[in-house]
């Protein structure tokens, strides 16, 4: 779970005294915010034109997608750094008009490296390197989703048109083990990725009233695991997976999470998504959840 700092205290009010704890280590990371617009979403190269720059300076992120906007979070120590980066590689009007910046707290976080790594690109601690990326302490496995996905938005404002089946979403979580869904509230906008079926039992009418829309492919998920435990500094995950994906014409969707980081892909193009990472970076593929 990733909060601001008011989401944070509301968590932390809603919890028993003895229980607040549980939240983990909390550890503040500055967010960049780049509005790209609806169409970007189904644009191949976006993600990696964010994530690559950062990438090759060592700088650490965790990386949310939504359907109008992409979030780069990096360590609050680097941000400035993280900024000028940005600023200074890409040289779209649309990134450069609209970054911004905003305070958030994961709910358990590990903490990032204090010291960035920046090797030469290809080079990493251990000598050997594959696919120009460097041999990693961690081996990497992919679980494909084995189920479509829809990605939906509205306005924050609607919120309350769609409370009934969200909370039926959260709550009864536990009943619909290995369908996916995310939940993302960025400024005005709320995404939405669900499994398509979920999506048609919740919302069966589709489009609700005119207030939510809907992208029109189906997208598949993978869940990308490298066996860590966790966030792990100095490990590139976003940057490696949107180059490798990215610069062979691989439209993506990317979400990290404190365990893992799952890519969604458009459906007729998974098979050359996990073709492409199985070949880059030596991943092997797990059954399906």
């Amino acid at each position: 779970m990733m909060v601001d700092e008011k989401g944070l205290e509301v968590l932390r009010k809603g919890l028993p005294f003895h229980e607040r704890d549980h939240l983990g280590n909390i550890q503040d990371w500055s967010a960049i915010s780049v509005y790209e617009g609806p169409e970007a979403i189904s644009a191949a190269g976006y993600v990696r034109a964010l994530s690559r720059p950062l990438m090759k300076e060592g700088i650490d992120m965790m990386y949310y997608s939504t359907f109008t906007h992409d979030l780069i979070l990096v360590d609050n120590e680097e941000y400035d750094r993280a900024q000028r980066c940005l600023l200074s590689r890409i040289h779209s009007s649309s990134v450069r008009d609209f970054v911004s910046s905003s305070s958030l707290s994961p709910s358990s976080s590990p903490s990032p490296s204090q010291s960035p790594r920046r090797e030469k690109e290809g080079e990493r601690e251990g000598g050997k390197t594959r696919g120009g990326y460097g041999e990693r302490d961690h081996s990497m496995i992919l679980t494909p989703f084995p189920s479509p996905l829809s990605i939906v938005t509205f306005l924050s404002r609607d919120l309350p048109l769609f409370a009934s089946p969200l909370v039926d979403l959260f709550i009864n979580a536990d009943e619909r083990e290995g369908k996916f869904f995310s939940f993302t509230r960025l400024e005005d906008e709320i995404s939405l990725v669900i499994d398509h079926s979920l999506f048609m039992s919740l919302f069966p009418s589709g489009e609700e009233e005119g207030r939510m829309t809907r992208h029109p492919k189906m997208w598949r998920c993978v869940q990308i695991d490298v066996g860590a435990g966790g966030f792990t500094p100095g490990l590139p995950l976003v940057g490696m997976i949107s180059d490798i994906l990215g610069s062979n014409g691989v439209t993506i969707y990317y979400l990290s999470t404190f365990e893992n980081d799952f890519v969604l892909v458009p459906q007729d193009q998974t098979s050359t998504a996990i073709d492409l990472l199985v070949q880059s970076l030596g991943a092997s593929i797990a059954d399906e959840p």
